[in-house]
């Protein structure tokens, strides 16, 4: 397990834009380059406003109809983090996140700017109004081009980790990026979340997820949710391993991957990102997919951000375990 100190962040420059200097003098025969490079820079304009205008996080709905609720919980598939989010980036990804209690973060990079993203990120959180924590776990012992790192960023406030977080390292033979686990108390009740991102679709991901779902057999004790990237949809025969444990999806069947370009209006490809549950320990929770595109005409400044959209879960009542 790797935590960054505190002001760590601090060694990272944000990047800023560069400006343009465009030499208005010359003859006629400069006028129209002129134009041009001044078309280009006011397109470019239009596209940071339209960013910062258009791309709203299309909030969930969090009625409080279930009681008690322990908290809420995200997991998000953030696509190459810390190598390609910029300031402008982190701060919208902190706005959709920050009202939730604890977060499950994966493909954060294996390099030191994953770890430095996690940190900045943290920082963007706590200017929001509340104390955000973080830990960020070593790099996955995975096959070339394949390691990463996990995440996990929680309200100090409402959510208290539970010891050291780890990489379930018997699994790293099995599975090509091992989950990060870790133990945390909501309220009154310990949650393990284990964080989890599978191999690609095209290398039969079900060959892994039929020995990450033995995880509940090996920590009988622990109400123990899984929150992650499957690379498979829910209805595979390989779910029915969860399933027949007592285990339910939320969300349930909701596509949460971006199409690179949309196709007769439609942006959403696949349903492959869920957090799973035991239905007979944890009273059935509200959950969803938070769309923050929205429509066509967001795809391409979405995927920016990820070619994932998050899921999340509100946990309820822990029911009787003894």
């Amino acid at each position: 397990m790797q935590r960054i100190k505190p002001g760590y962040e601090k060694e990272i420059v944000r990047e800023q834009p560069k400006s343009s200097v465009l030499n208005a003098s010359g003859s006629d025969s400069n006028v129209w380059p002129t134009i041009l490079v001044s078309t280009v820079v006011l397109a470019i304009i239009l596209s940071f406003t339209s960013y910062e205008i258009n791309l709203e996080p299309h909030a969930p709905s969090l009625t409080t109809n279930l009681e008690p609720v322990n908290g809420r919980l995200l997991s998000w598939n953030l696509r190459d983090f810390g190598q390609t989010k910029n300031a402008r980036e982190l701060e919208w990804i902190s706005k959709i996140i920050k009202d939730f209690d604890l977060v499950a973060i994966q493909e954060v990079v294996a390099g030191p700017g994953g770890a430095r993203a996690v940190a900045l990120l943290a920082d963007e959180l706590n200017r929001t109004g509340a104390k955000w924590d973080y830990r960020i776990s070593n790099p996955t012992q995975s096959p070339s081009y394949k390691t990463e790192r996990y995440a996990f960023l929680w309200k100090t406030g409402k959510v208290k980790i539970v010891g050291s977080p780890w990489l379930e390292r018997p699994l790293s033979q099995k599975i090509y990026r091992e989950p990060f686990l870790a133990r945390f108390t909501i309220k009154e009740d310990t949650f393990l979340i284990a964080n989890y991102h599978s191999r690609n679709s095209r290398e039969n991901p079900e060959e892994e997820l039929k020995h990450l779902f033995q995880l509940p057999d090996d920590y009988p004790d622990d109400i123990l949710i899984f929150a992650g990237d499957f690379n498979l949809e829910a209805n595979h025969p390989v779910f029915r391993i969860i399933y027949n444990k007592g285990y339910v999806s939320s969300p349930h069947s909701r596509k949460t991957t971006l199409k690179t370009q949309c196709n007769n209006g439609e942006y959403l490809s696949r349903a492959i990102d869920y957090i799973f549950y035991p239905s007979k320990k944890i009273a059935s929770p509200q959950g969803g997919v938070i769309d923050f595109v929205g429509g066509c005409s967001q795809l391409k400044l979405g995927r920016q951000i990820s070619d994932h959209l998050p899921v999340w879960a509100q946990l309820g009542a822990v029911g009787s375990l003894k």
